[in-house]
C-alpha cells in the first residue's frame, strides 16, 4: 500500500511540475517549456516513471539511474533561467531580476519519491517469510 502510495505521489509532484512555474520575471511566470532545453526533464521523468516499476536488480539499478538522470535533467534546465534572450525571444525583456520558482522542488520531489520508492517493498511493507529449508 505505501509503495503505490509513494508512487501516486510521485506522479504527481512530477505532473504539477510542468503545471507549476519554474521562475519569475517580476510578474511574468516563466514554466518549464519555456525554458531553454526543456524537453530533457520529460524525457527523463518519463524514463524515470517506467523503470520504477521494474524489480528486477538490473533495472532497479536503472530506475535510481534514471532518478538521479532526472534530478540532474531539472537542474540543468532550471539553470537557463537566467538566459532571458532564450525565454522571451528577440521582443521586450523584463528589467527585472530573475527568481527560481517552486516548480523545480516539485521536480526534485518528484524526482526523490520515485527514489525512496525504490527503497519501499511492494507489499506495503509486508513480507513473507522464506519456505522452510528441507
Amino acid at each position: 500500500m505505501y509503495h503505490r502510495a509513494v508512487q501516486l505521489l510521485a506522479v504527481c509532484a512530477t505532473a504539477a511540475a510542468f503545471l507549476a512555474p519554474w521562475a519569475t520575471y517580476g510578474a511574468y511566470d516563466v514554466t518549464v517549456t519555456d525554458l531553454p532545453g526543456w524537453p530533457w526533464y520529460p524525457a527523463a521523468a518519463t524514463v524515470m516513471h517506467v523503470l520504477v516499476h521494474r524489480r528486477t536488480t538490473p533495472w532497479r539499478i536503472a530506475s535510481l539511474v534514471a532518478c538521479a538522470a532526472t534530478l540532474a535533467a531539472a537542474l540543468l534546465v532550471l539553470s537557463g533561467y537566467t538566459d532571458a534572450a532564450a525565454i522571451f525571444g528577440p521582443g521586450p525583456i523584463p528589467m527585472v531580476w530573475p527568481r527560481p520558482s517552486y516548480g523545480v522542488l516539485l521536480a526534485g520531489t518528484g524526482a526523490l519519491l520515485c527514489a525512496v520508492t525504490r527503497r519501499c517493498p511492494p507489499s506495503g511493507g509486508r513480507t513473507t517469510p522464506p519456505p522452510p529449508a528441507t
